[in-house]
């Protein structure tokens, strides 16, 4: 959240459950008037970031992703939050990229 936060983004909540999807960290940034659904995984190394995000929970994310963007009439984006190391070092990758790696 901090990390957020420091990048701009506003109205963060976390954990929230929405068209039965839960939602790790839920972040509106207002200069780009764009909404992030992020999902958060940690990792010790980020070779195997498709097995800790499976196809099914892409695409439940992205059906979330798309009705939120309708209800809130602002471009929303899914992104996967890698959080490595005892620094807590945060990688946000948009979902896209993971689902074409």
């Amino acid at each position: 959240m901090r990390w957020l936060k420091g990048r701009g983004f506003e109205k963060l909540q976390s954990r929230r459950r929405f068209w039965g999807v839960e939602i790790d960290v839920i972040a509106y940034h207002p200069k780009a008037r764009r909404w992030w659904l992020v999902e958060v995984k940690s990792v010790t190394n980020s070779n195997w970031i498709g097995h800790r995000w499976s196809l099914k929970q892409r695409l439940r994310l992205e059906r979330v992703a798309q009705a939120w963007a309708e209800s809130h009439s602002a471009a929303t984006q899914v992104v996967l939050a890698l959080v490595k190391g005892p620094q807590l070092e945060v990688h946000m990758l948009p979902m896209e990229d993971v689902a074409n790696s």
